[in-house]
């Protein structure tokens, strides 16, 4: 046989500047095949995923525009009015709300469906809370809005955390015969009376299934511009054949001075709110227990009224 060939000294430098072999111990590293494959297969998930991800993220920015920026400046901000998110916003400390039912769209393919809700913390506290979106469909409700409502309410009694509701809309929507889930929402929150504290926040012309929280509510605050009312001017008007302004059938003033169907009136709709400062003393309350705030002595109607004059 002959004699094998030597390995310059060039040669050796260059194999030890190589990362692929090892001199010392006399082997090749070849590129892990695992590790390669999962690479392939990362990239080709990222790629697959991409436009999931985009549309995704396309359909959340519509969903947080609500009714589209014409509509909201159109019917709220021109108004001098906080819309749907801003009012939550309002509500809960900063950075602390997280979203329920975001990508909940109705049949019209207006985002949101009309109602904004969602957990967050008010002065440290877990609270739950909805918001009626008057720029989608004068803020009435549908299907996916009677969902959410549900929703937050059942949360609310299986976390036994306090629940707020804002309200500003036209009330059921009569061109949709599907209420969703069942039972509905105000069923919901007759079954909360006594469990948690409820409030509710009147903030414009709230009529029909969306009014009736407020009677169903601990605490209900109104707005100076606010008003509620089963039927509206136009019901009493095609009933009676009598006009009335939305003030006199169900404003600020007849709601907590004659009615007794809110406590307080707000000079604004952002925090501070007017309500009792035992409002979210209760934690995790004994069901079947009397909720402190039901019998706070500031829980008189007409008695703890703050008047905006």
């Amino acid at each position: 046989m002959g004699r094998p060939a030597e390995t310059s000294c060039y040669e050796l430098g260059a194999l030890r500047n190589t990362p692929e072999i090892n001199i010392e111990q006399n082997e090749t590293k070849m590129p892990s095949k695992k590790h390669s494959r999962r690479q392939l297969e990362a990239a080709a998930n990222r790629e697959a995923w991409s436009p999931l991800q985009a549309d995704l993220a396309a359909r959340r920015e519509r969903m947080e525009a609500m009714g589209g920026p014409d509509r909201v400046e159109k019917y709220l901000h021109a108004r001098g009015k906080l819309d749907a998110r801003q009012r939550l916003d309002a509500l809960f400390d900063p950075g602390s709300f997280r979203e329920i039912g975001k990508l909940v769209e109705n049949f019209t393919g207006i985002p949101a469906e009309g109602f904004v809700c969602g957990s967050g913390k008010v002065n440290g506290r877990t609270v739950m809370a909805g918001a009626e979106d008057f720029s989608v469909l004068g803020g009435s409700i549908g299907s996916g809005g009677t969902a959410k409502r549900f929703r937050i309410a059942e949360l609310a009694a299986q976390e036994q955390v306090p629940l707020v509701m804002a309200l500003e809309g036209a009330g059921h929507r009569l061109t949709e015969t599907s209420m969703g889930r069942a039972p509905n929402d105000l069923l919901a929150l007759a079954d909360l009376s006594g469990q948690v504290p409820m409030v509710c926040l009147v903030l414009g012309a709230s009529a029909g299934h969306g009014a009736l929280a407020a009677p169903l509510s601990d605490f209900v605050i109104m707005t100076q511009s606010a008003s509620m009312f089963t039927g509206g001017p136009p019901l009493v008007k095609a009933a009676t054949g009598e006009d009335v302004t939305k003030e006199e059938l169900g404003g600020a003033r007849i709601c907590t001075e004659l009615a007794g169907s809110a406590h307080n009136v707000a000079r604004t709709t952002a925090r501070p709110w007017p309500w009792p400062a035992n409002t979210w003393a209760t934690s995790r309350n004994t069901p079947g227990a009397p909720c402190p705030l039901a019998s706070s002595a500031t829980s008189g109607r007409a008695r703890s009224r703050i008047s905006s004059r």
